[in-house]
């Protein structure tokens, strides 16, 4: 009711990076790589998705951002990427990779058909989440960018706010803006 009721008074809902979540919320055993957050914040934070997500006002995820949007819609993530895809493609530390994204999808018409991102991550999407569409992806397969259709709903794995002087980064934030400003 408070995550609700907090909720109501916005017009737009970013989700920033942030530590590890508990695996136990899709029935794992943390990894020895995992940095989990504090359990107060996790679920402060599931709360405030659950409710973002049964409002109609726009959501960005960003990194772990995306990665709680998708666990709260039912899906999983890989714990530690290079013992799940391998070091095909390096997806941490501000390491850069293309990104590939579906043509038609919104989040593709914002950033263009494929674009370099900047990286930080060690964990990402290994069951996609209900109404989540997968609509941008690296080239070793991890989920770099999902969406849903029927609203406005975007979540990336990468950090725009990270890349400032790429204007394709600057653009995402704006239509978000825009998006809430509606």
């Amino acid at each position: 009711d408070e995550a609700r009721d907090f909720l109501s008074q916005l017009d737009g809902y970013l989700f920033t990076g942030g530590l590890d979540m508990d695996p136990s919320r899709w029935g794992s055993k943390p990894h020895a790589k995992s940095e989990l957050l504090p359990k107060r914040k996790e679920d402060s934070d599931v709360l405030a998705m659950q409710a973002a997500l049964e409002s109609t006002r726009p959501i960005l995820g960003i990194c772990y951002g995306l990665q709680l949007m998708n666990v709260v819609c039912g899906g999983t993530l890989h714990q530690h990427l290079p013992d799940n895809v391998g070091k095909k493609v390096d997806h941490s530390g501000g390491a850069k990779h293309p990104v590939k994204f579906e043509e038609g999808s919104r989040l593709g018409d914002i950033m263009g058909g494929s674009l370099d991102v900047t990286s930080y991550h060690h964990q990402a999407v290994k069951k996609v989440g209900k109404d989540l569409i997968v609509v941008g992806v690296a080239p070793d397969g991890v989920v770099e960018g999902m969406e849903m259709f029927a609203r406005w709903v975007l979540a990336v794995q990468w950090h725009p706010e990270r890349m400032q002087d790429q204007p394709w980064q600057k653009k995402l934030l704006t239509e978000f803006i825009a998006a809430a400003s509606r």
